[in-house]
């Protein structure tokens, strides 16, 4: 198409009575603007304009004919209404049974509101003792009908290894009990048969 107006693409324009219905009272369509030789003024001078996307020739709104802006027949209306209507069913089953779960996981208190508040209180990390404050305990273990006559002496070496086993057996199962942040230190003063 040239630019200046001239030449074998020259626009052609005819005049448009009513921008109305477009079916007019003889029944013909109104004029509209096509190029000279191009396949929309073939279609409109064969009368396609009249036409469905078929080629079935269209009736008139008033004559039982659909309006030129709707192409389905009744049945894929309803078609596309049906399957409309379960996908907002679906929709709406699903932000229903998402509001239940979201109302569970916060009842729950899966979800928590406000982070910035814990709702246990949280345990303290530090150790809550005085370590200037020196505390001794003093127990007492008996180990009935089990002894070796060795541990009546003091000074033999049955004595001292098994003094120095049961040190290292308390000190162990110290550490991994709750008494661990006070750094408790067992020693035995006394072994002896009873």
């Amino acid at each position: 198409m040239s630019l200046n107006g001239s030449g074998r693409y020259l626009r052609r324009f005819e005049t448009r009575p009513s921008l109305g219905s477009q079916f007019e009272e003889d029944g013909e369509s109104p004029r509209v603007a096509f190029e000279p030789g191009s396949g929309a003024e073939f279609m409109y001078n064969a009368g396609w304009h009249n036409r469905d996307p078929y080629g079935n020739e269209r009736k008139p709104p008033g004559q039982g004919g659909h309006t030129p802006a709707v192409y389905a027949d009744d049945e894929d209306t309803y078609g596309m209404k049906f399957w409309l209507i379960v996908a907002l069913g679906i929709v709406t089953f699903l932000l229903l049974s998402l509001a239940i779960i979201m109302a569970i996981l916060f009842g729950t208190r899966v979800f928590i509101v406000n982070p910035g508040e814990a709702s246990t209180p949280l345990p303290v990390t530090g150790s809550i003792y005085d370590p200037v404050i020196n505390r001794t305990f003093i127990c007492e273990m008996r180990i009935l009908n089990q002894a070796n006559p060795a541990f009546v002496n003091p000074n033999s070496p049955e004595y001292s290894f098994a003094r120095d086993m049961l040190t290292r057996g308390t000190n162990t199962m110290l550490s991994g009990s709750t008494l661990a942040v006070y750094k408790a230190v067992s020693t035995f003063e006394n072994m002896r048969n009873v």
